[in-house]
């Protein structure tokens, strides 16, 4: 791929309109050069990623709408969701499914889908919306992780060592949790400790959301 310095002053206007949410400028460029639209030819920087990494989702709206694709692949296997929920753009990821995306479950070349980029923000909202919209929270990556795997490795040590008081609270919190799904909705799928947490893999969205969003409170006290 060439340097993005190889872009023509046509292409840098274009790419310009797009990050700063600039629709008829956006337009006016691809009325003049409608090749722009899935792609730069100076570098092969897709319009829609550099929309979605920007949270400019009326663009998205708009180069959707003009006929681009509305999950292609960059380089590494990311499409425009993986960009946007890696930036914590709430609204384009919610454009991208209004728009039909299907990429909610896909993987970039480390096998890691948008859930898997959750874990950079612990944002609730996102991951409520990736799971209500068919993300697996039991896809693995490339190094055989979940998405809760990483969570409890990235905070769990901490919490391990400096708080534990506050883990074992959790613990039990866990615990109670879990006796009272097993009593409501049956038996559960089995429980694994990770760095002294305990958590369970299971499809229940109210547990998922509980785990990560506690886990994000008891790292941040």
């Amino acid at each position: 791929m060439a340097s993005s310095s190889t872009r023509t002053i046509a292409e840098w206007w274009f790419y310009n309109a797009i990050t700063r949410g600039d629709l008829q400028e956006v337009e006016k460029s691809l009325g003049e050069h409608p090749h722009f639209l899935e792609k730069l030819p100076s570098d092969s920087a897709i319009p829609i990623h550099v929309a979605a990494t920007h949270d400019q989702n009326d663009v998205v709206e708009l180069l959707v709408a003009k006929g681009a694709s509305i999950d292609p692949l960059n380089s590494f296997q990311q499409t425009p969701m993986h960009l946007a929920v890696e930036r914590n753009n709430f609204s384009t990821v919610e454009m991208l499914f209004s728009l039909k995306s299907k990429a909610v479950n896909m993987k970039d070349k480390l096998g890691r889908t948008p859930l898997h980029y959750t874990t950079a923000h612990y944002n609730s909202k996102m991951i409520k919306l990736l799971v209500q919209n068919g993300g697996d929270i039991n896809s693995l990556n490339n190094m055989g992780d979940t998405v809760l795997d990483i969570v409890v490795r990235r905070q769990g040590y901490k919490i391990d060592k400096e708080e534990r008081q506050k883990l074992e609270l959790f613990e039990d919190a866990i615990k109670s949790m879990e006796s009272k799904q097993t009593k409501s909705r049956g038996e559960l799928q089995p429980v694994y400790r990770h760095d002294g947490l305990i958590y369970q893999q299971s499809k229940i969205v109210f547990f998922v959301f509980f785990f990560i969003s506690t886990i994000k409170e008891l790292a941040c006290r």
